[in-house]
């Protein structure tokens, strides 16, 4: 009841000021006391006394009357409610929620994440942002997996060999390794909306000029992908930044999982889409598509994105909504405490097994495709929608999986323990899943079924999204505060990993000639993180609470 008084409230004391003019302008009105209906008419009966109808002083008298406060008939008044700030019935603050509104489909989706009881449940603000990360994350994947698509013919255009493919999927990793650790310290120290936008226009930029880049020379293509690379290194330290700052702690490894999705969806889409238009407009055509999308993106996050939540948006929120998120970033500019940080061990656990993901995760992203079309026998089209399945999977289980981490986390079991088991399951799960599908590429390794590898392909994947209730929360838990920095330095290294394990992969494939030496290699790296991971992580903060370093509650946000 006090909730839905409290609107009311605001009114009367934004009409406050309109009262006083009102009292200035009409001093015997607002000074006569409050009077019966008798009384009135009794004082409209002297007032017609003293002065004959139609006089200047009763006119005056009248317009004075008209203009007492609380009066339905008085026209400045209403012309002055109309413009009180706050009032429901703004003819101009309807029109500015109208122009603000966001596009349809992040308005659909930040709906649905804002909805009280109902899925994620997060404050309108606060859902819009998150809504315009998933967006990107989908943008940002689609220009990291095109090229694994394009590699085929554009391999066949110039005549290249395995190793040729390998260095060229390859350097989109080196770019995104070199970058990461600044872009750590940049979204720590300067605007995160700002910097974030520049990522996004340096990698789509560099996505549309991958092309005529091809054409131009080997070299020139190497340096447009890793300019793609280094420019989509802004994604994950900006997200972290993000959902520290505008989730609260039992919502974040649903947030973060369901940003993972959009990354899964990304590229399933990108799979499912270059293969067609590669085929009508040629291999070109797909880069310069998916680098206007970002481009377009830029113009909505410029008018929505924020760095901080606003205490006018968190005020509206249903009590869940405007619990405080676990830790807010670090002020800007704030020097960072690299020798406490670095110390830490579980960071490092977290860093293998992020490092070991990422090298199955970057050897599919890269070479899934080629899989399909060489192991298995599959054209261009069929190899692209073999290839969507397994994210499609990984889609589903990524947010199911931060779901439920989150909801083991609320019946109170202890986080080191949560974070085990997820993270056991993403590593040791896929383990077991690439040492058949190896077994398989060595007992046929010219005809593998592909109806048996897109099934083991598809349980690697689901089960390796189990991570969004692992690492992927790991370094939030232990400082939300230094959370971009922290994993732009576990990304950095993990990246360089996958970007080796990209490599190795076509070195492997010129040597061998066998992918079932290149599954055997991915199931041992998946062991090696689950085996960190299992005997180093903890949950426990970095800093204390009384460490000036410690993460700081969002009072009122």
């Amino acid at each position: 009841e006090l909730a839905e008084a409290a609107p009311v409230a605001e009114e009367l004391a934004e009409a406050a000021p309109v009262a006083e003019e009102l009292a200035e302008a009409a001093p015997a009105a607002v000074a006569a006391p409050v009077a019966e209906d008798e009384g009135v008419l009794a004082e409209g009966a002297a007032l017609e006394t003293v002065a004959p109808v139609g006089s200047t002083s009763t006119k005056k008298k009248k317009r004075k009357r008209k203009k007492a406060p609380g009066s339905s008939s008085t026209k400045s008044s209403k012309r002055k409610s109309k413009r009180a700030p706050g009032s429901s019935s703004t003819k101009s603050s309807k029109r500015k929620r109208v122009a603000m509104a966001p596009p349809a489909p992040v308005a659909a989706l930040s709906g649905a994440l804002a909805a009280p009881g109902k899925f994620l449940g997060l404050t309108p603000q606060a859902a819009t942002i998150i809504a315009l990360i998933f967006a990107i994350g989908a943008v940002g994947a689609q220009d990291r997996v095109v090229m694994s698509i394009a590699l085929m013919p554009i391999a066949k255009e110039f005549g290249w060999s395995a190793i040729d493919m390998g260095a060229v999927s390859s350097m989109y990793s080196f770019g995104y390794t070199a970058a990461l650790l600044p872009m750590g310290f940049l979204v720590q120290r300067f605007s995160t909306k700002k910097v974030l936008g520049a990522g996004v226009f340096v990698w789509s930029l560099f996505t549309m000029l991958s092309p005529s880049a091809a054409y131009g020379s080997r070299a020139a293509l190497l340096a447009a992908r890793i300019g793609v690379g280094m420019g989509e290194a802004v994604i994950v330290p900006a997200m972290n930044d993000i959902v520290a700052k505008f989730v609260p702690a039992e919502r974040k490894a649903s947030v973060m999982s369901l940003i993972n999705t959009g990354f899964m969806l990304g590229t399933t889409a990108a799979l499912l889409l270059s293969p067609p238009l590669i085929i009508k407009y040629g291999w070109g055509f797909p880069f310069l598509l998916y680098g206007a999308m970002g481009i377009a993106w830029l113009g909505i996050w410029g008018k929505f994105g924020r760095d901080q939540p606003t205490v006018e948006a968190a005020a509206s929120a249903e009590p869940v909504l405007a619990a405080a998120p676990s830790a807010v970033a670090a002020p800007k500019g704030e020097p960072i405490p690299w020798l406490e940080l670095l110390r830490h061990k579980p960071l490092w656990a977290s860093t293998v097994a992020h490092a070991t993901s990422n090298w199955a995760l970057f050897v599919n992203f890269a070479w899934m495709p080629t899989f399909f079309s060489r192991a298995c026998g599959l054209d261009l089209t069929q190899s692209g929608i073999f290839a969507v399945i397994p994210y499609l999977g990984g889609a589903v289980m990524s947010f199911a999986a931060g779901y439920h981490a989150d909801a083991v986390l609320r019946t109170g079991v202890d986080t080191t323990s949560v974070r085990k088991i997820f993270q056991g399951i993403a590593s040791v799960g896929p383990a077991a899943c690439s040492a058949i599908l190896a077994a398989a590429a060595f007992a046929a390794p010219t005809g593998l079924s592909p109806f048996v590898a897109l099934a083991l392909l598809t349980m690697t994947q689901s089960l390796h999204s189990f991570n969004s209730g692992g690492y992927m929360c790991a370094l939030q838990d232990m400082s939300g505060r230094y959370s971009s920095v922290l994993y732009g330095v576990s990304a950095a290294l993990a990246a360089v990993v996958g970007a080796v394990g990209t490599y190795t992969t076509g070195v492997v494939l010129d040597t061998t000639g066998s992918w079932g030496g290149v599954f055997a290699l991915n199931a041992a790296v998946y062991l090696i993180g689950a085996a960190a991971f299992t005997a180093a992580y903890s949950g426990r903060k970095i800093f204390a609470r009384d460490s000036p370093h410690a993460d700081a509650e969002a009072i009122g946000l």
